[in-house]
């Protein structure tokens, strides 16, 4: 689907003040803190492009996970508790692994539409009483942080790595030994020599202050980081359709900007991270090869076992279309 032309959303905008009765103000949580640089780069950055192209008609206020913890976040959204959520599929996987199973996914926003990626986890969500925004993905993706560098076979075997589940088949496939240990417990664990890396994503590599009990992080990094913006289903259906479109619009021009945006962050994680004296180490031979393999065997094995039928359809859909390994 092609990006929106400046002109077109000026017309929406048009409709949008002939339509409108009142002002629409919806009530956005957000599953992480202003500080994480995605926040006002794409959760503020998409309710500002509409409150200007709308002249104000349409405005947001936000609560974070200060106020609502992110896992609860969706329910509050489908109860219509909030309007919208701005979150990633790892916050809300004990309703659908769906989210998470995006992240394996690899293509530009129009490819994803062209593809019906996008209109399937639409489908999906709508089924949960949800209505699918927009689904700006980052290619910055997912690292791992350790004590040591990768061993001169290329593999981590025998290293003890954390990782959330989504995690356990590619740590499997390097050698390592998958560890499930809270997010609280990890540190110490770190410093303690218990514990020999974490795999978490690249994009905010200094917030748990897990550089502190490590040296190296691996490079490449590998997979996709997908947000998604969902909105209360009834709430969507009750606005009229210029309000709509211009949502629609705004959404698919936020996609396009944080993919191509995303590029030119690529090396941020990395030059944070020397700050601190840590040092890339590189994943090699046939290891770094097979690291997008690893990576979306691991996502859908996982994402698979927990949503059935349904991300098995999506994995088809991907790799039918060259998507996804």
């Amino acid at each position: 689907m092609p990006c929106r032309s400046t002109a077109l959303i000026a017309g929406l905008a048009a409709l949008v003040f002939a339509g409108l009765a009142a002002a629409a103000e919806f009530r956005m949580l957000m599953s992480w803190t202003p500080a994480y640089e995605d926040v006002p780069q794409v959760a503020e950055r998409y309710a500002r492009k509409l409150a200007e192209a709308s002249q104000g008609a349409i405005g947001f206020s936000f609560a974070g996970p200060q106020s609502v913890p992110a896992n609860d976040q969706l329910a509050l959204v489908r109860l219509g508790v909030f309007d919208v959520v701005f979150t990633h599929g790892s916050f809300h996987g004990a309703t659908t692994p769906l989210g998470l199973a995006l992240d394996a996914v690899h293509a530009d926003p129009a490819t994803m539409r062209e593809a019906g990626v996008w209109g399937a986890a639409e489908a999906h969500y709508e089924n949960l009483g949800l209505k699918l925004l927009a689904m700006p993905v980052s290619r910055v993706g997912h690292q791992l942080l350790l004590r040591e560098p990768v061993a001169a076979d290329c593999t981590l075997t025998g290293r003890r790595v954390r990782g959330a589940p989504v995690y356990h088949g590619l740590l499997g496939a390097l050698g390592a030994q998958a560890v499930a240990m809270p997010v609280a417990e990890t540190r110490s664990a770190l410093a303690q020599g218990t514990l020999d890396g974490i795999a978490w994503p690249a994009l905010d590599p200094l917030h748990n202050h897990w550089h502190e009990a490590t040296r190296y992080f691996t490079r490449p990094t590998f997979g996709n980081y997908t947000y998604l913006l969902l909105m209360n289903l009834a709430r969507w259906q009750a606005l009229d359709e210029g309000t709509r479109e211009l949502l629609r619009a705004h959404g698919v021009t936020l996609e396009v900007r944080t993919w191509k945006r995303s590029r030119k962050r690529a090396s941020h994680p990395d030059a944070a991270l020397n700050r601190q004296g840590l040092q890339a180490s590189n994943l090699c031979g046939e290891q770094a090869e097979a690291l997008p393999r690893y990576w979306a065997e691991s996502v859908w094995a996982f994402t698979i076992e927990q949503g059935g039928a349904p991300l098995e359809a999506l994995r088809e859909l991907a790799r039918a279309a060259g998507l996804s390994e």
